[in-house]
């Protein structure tokens, strides 16, 4: 009898539902033990709260976010301003009102130029250009830095003392705005950019299309891959650190945090992936899992024992490693590498005829089987002492009862008796016999069957 005869191949199906089942179950168990513990008691011990309300507050302070705060005033969330054309509330669109009844891209106007013109040269947390020394001529600075190369408008030596056309720039790099001017018409650097004089009369009419395009100018997104743009969110990505800019303040406490997120999560999760995913398989003898106990599965050698100390320690611990990558800090790169992980291990064993080829079971020469259907034994002696009792037994063929004509009836008697008679010598006879039976062989090989006479 074979090792194959003696398992039932658990089916890839059931191999995979056990393996979610365990999964998933330690997964819930872990993260409810994050959100409840040490999300919270270990998260403010290792002072996450403290960093995240400092770099939550920075982004307030900037200008360029609107937060949620809860009763205590602790901040909860950050996000952009999201402003309608005509600065209107529109809950459906996600639209909130401007602050003082203006024009959509008049509120983002004013968050740029203070972002740049004044927190971004006045706050202590803001790493300034080297030798920065802050007075009214540095300010004056920045805001030739903001007309130049935020608002993309001409340089300020190219305008100085000059009127009309020259304020704005000639070419498609900057079609809304241009120079402020004072009474005599002459650029006025200490303010804002105003609206070119084609497009205040479009505003002062009211044109839907110019109100849209100039809150794009701030901030657009793009309806099918929902992507941002504007130099409003580019104000963001610069207070962030993003798009080459050098502020680290925001994101090296945001990177903190999520380390410590990081560190609390592998805390919880971990433990339990450990007792679920190896210690239970260790501990029981058929290395079953919970998921394995539920679709009655086990794990066993090859050769239908169980498996020794060495394997039941090794085996599951593949397993544990496979779940582990779940807990790689990038969750972008942890899913990527668990779901690769699964696939090929799993396809090893979907392309495999006897239902036994993943990785880890061609390692530790395992096998996973169905309960139902298989003979499993302790040890080797157990293992012959069944194949002793249930070995099939060989049928009696000595070549000549399945030629013979042996229906026994009184001419067939008689004929034997006179055979016997005449017999000098039993090895002449059995030679005889032989010469015979290789005749009628010769001549009719068919098999005949073996009757008594009363058959």
């Amino acid at each position: 009898m074979e090792n194959e005869d003696l398992l039932t191949p658990a089916p890839i199906s059931k191999r995979a539902f056990a393996f979610i089942v365990d999964f998933v179950l330690a997964f819930l168990i872990g993260t409810l033990l994050n959100s409840f513990l040490t999300g919270t008691y270990m998260f403010d011990a290792l002072n996450g709260n403290t960093l995240r309300q400092e770099y939550y507050s920075f982004a307030k302070d900037s200008g360029l976010f609107q937060t949620t705060a809860d009763d205590s005033g602790e901040i909860q969330t950050i996000s952009l301003f999201g402003y309608a054309e005509d600065g209107k509330e529109n809950s459906s669109l996600g639209y909130i009102a401007t602050p003082n009844g203006e024009l959509g891209y008049e509120a983002y106007l004013d968050k740029v130029w203070n972002y740049y013109t004044v927190f971004y040269p006045t706050d202590s947390r803001m790493i300034q250009p080297e030798n920065y020394t802050y007075s009214p001529d540095a300010l004056d600075s920045y805001k030739e830095f903001t007309y130049t190369k935020i608002f993309l408008l001409p340089e300020i030596e190219t305008v100085e003392g000059k009127k009309d056309a020259v304020l704005y720039s000639n070419d498609d790099s900057q079609l809304y705005f241009q120079y402020a001017v004072n009474e005599e018409g002459t650029p006025d650097f200490a303010k804002k950019p105003i609206l070119r004089k084609e497009i205040q009369d479009k505003v002062d009419a009211k044109d839907a299309d110019t109100l849209k395009n100039l809150r794009n100018y701030f901030l657009s997104v793009d309806e099918t891959s929902g992507k941002l743009s504007g130099i409003y969110y580019d104000a963001a990505l610069h207070m962030e650190g993003q798009k080459g800019s050098n502020q680290t303040y925001f994101t090296d406490h945001y990177y903190k945090v999520q380390m410590i997120s990081w560190e609390c999560s592998l805390t919880a999760v971990l433990p339990i992936y450990f007792i679920f995913l190896y210690l239970i398989p260790v501990c029981d003898k058929k290395g079953r899992t919970l998921g394995k106990f539920v679709f009655r599965l086990a794990v066993v050698r090859e050769d239908a024992v169980y498996m020794n100390p060495l394997q039941r320690c090794l085996r599951p611990l593949f397993m544990l490693i496979l779940a582990s990558l779940t807990l790689i800090p990038n969750s972008g790169v942890s899913m990527m590498a668990f779901g690769a992980a699964c696939l090929i291990d799993f396809a090893f064993c979907a392309f495999s005829k006897t239902g036994k080829g993943t990785i880890h079971d061609r390692l530790f020469k395992t096998t996973e089987v169905s309960l139902k259907g298989s003979e499993i034994f302790a040890n080797y002696e157990d293992k012959e002492m069944y194949l002793a009792k249930h070995q099939p037994q060989e049928s009696f063929d000595d070549g000549r009862m399945l030629k013979e004509d042996t229906i026994l009836d009184l001419s067939t008697i008689n004929a034997r008796r006179d055979e016997a008679r005449n017999m000098t010598s039993f090895d002449d006879f059995e030679k005889a016999k032989d010469e015979e039976y290789a005749k009628k062989e010769a001549t009719n090989p068919t098999n005949k069957v073996n009757l008594n006479k009363e058959e």
